[in-house]
This record gives C-alpha cells, structure tokens and sequence, in this order.
C-alpha cells in the first residue's frame, strides 16, 4: 500500500486488505522457499543424486525447453522471479543441477541487492554459509561501493555464498560481462563430483 486513498476504497477496509497482502506475502515467500533445492528425502527439487536422464524428465511437470545428453533446461518461475533450471548429467546421472536467473544490467547495486536477498533466502534453509568470498578480478572500484554494481556487470567483482548439507554442496554466485549480471544457484552431488571432474578431464585430453 502506498497510503493514496483510492476511489471506493474506504479507511475501514484498509487495515483488512493490508492483512490480505501480507497473507499473499507470506505464502510466496514459503514457495520461494520450498522451491529452492532440497525438499524431504529428495536432494534437489524431487530428484536425486544419480537418477537417469529419463527418471528426472518424469519428475517435472513441464516440458524442458533445450535438451541434450549431458543436459536438460527448463524455464521455470520462483516467487516474481522467471528463471531457467538446469539438470546436468554425467554417464546418465544426475550429478549437479542449478537455477539461473535472468541476466540483466545491474543499475547501481541492485544485482548485489537480489544477491543478498537470495543468500538471506538459503540461509534461512540451509542455515549460516560455510563459504564466503568476494573476488576481485581488478581493483578499479574497489574503494567505491557505489560502483560494485558496475564491477560486477564489467566482470571485475564476484560474490560467492557457499552452503554444504549431507549429499550436496551448493554455491550461489553472481558474476558478469558485457555489461549484464548473472546470478545462479549450483547444486553439486559430493558422491557424484568426481565422474563431472573426470569427465571434463577427458575433454581436455580429447582436446590436445
């Protein structure tokens, strides 16, 4: 509510419409909440660790929009915020999957804003971060922290959050190029890293 009176919006009424916003306020928070990585027996979303490729198409609703061996994407929503959720897999295991949130150009510090807003989020779920790194690439505004957004934006400045639970590591991270900002939520496997890190080995190897 921004306290203009609105024509046939009476004073008495307002205390109980304010009531209804911080009802509708409330239920999305807990969605964005729930919505994000681990829920019950699953380790991300309704997945686990090693499911194939196939199994974790039959856990989600909707159909991925991009589709590849090693990897399945779908666009997804969590609270206001329209984002793409990935599935990687290595040998048909799901071994990490992570959101990616629209990249967009940072104004000010408004993307080291929702960052925080994220990380105060998966705090609240996984508890106080095991990790915690700013990492400058070059210290042009390292002084003024009015222009960390533009840091970011120019690929200067990144934050990193770190989160660990029994399966599963989880990194929340905002970086940029170009002028635009990223920020992704990873999840990792701890028992199914290695086939990843082997994986991009071979890669290398194949590459030389």
């Amino acid at each position: 509510m921004n306290g203009r009176h609105r024509p046939g919006l009476s004073l008495r009424t307002a205390p109980t419409i304010g009531l209804a916003v911080l009802v509708v306020v409330i239920l999305i928070y807990t969605v964005i909440i729930s919505s994000i990585g681990w829920a019950g027996d699953f380790d991300f979303r309704k997945t686990r660790w090693g499911m194939s490729k196939a199994e974790v198409k039959a856990s989600e609703k909707l159909q991925p929009v991009y589709a590849q061996e090693e990897g399945l994407t779908y666009e997804v929503s969590i609270g206001f915020d329209s984002v793409n959720l990935l599935y990687n897999f290595t040998q048909d295991k799901l071994t990490s999957t992570g959101y990616v949130f629209a990249t967009e150009r940072c104004v000010g510090t408004t993307c080291i804003d929702d960052f925080l807003k994220k990380k105060e989020l998966l705090s609240k779920k996984y508890g106080d971060p095991v990790q915690e790194r700013r990492i400058w690439h070059n210290d042009l505004f390292k002084n003024d922290s009015q222009k960390w957004g533009l840091a970011v934006s120019v690929g200067l400045l990144e934050f990193i959050s770190g989160w660990e639970r029994q399966n599963t590591k989880i990194l929340l991270s905002l970086s940029g190029k170009e002028f635009k900002s990223t920020l992704s939520i990873a999840y990792y496997s701890k028992a199914l890293f290695h086939l990843t890190k082997e994986e991009l080995e071979k890669e290398q190897l194949d590459a030389l």
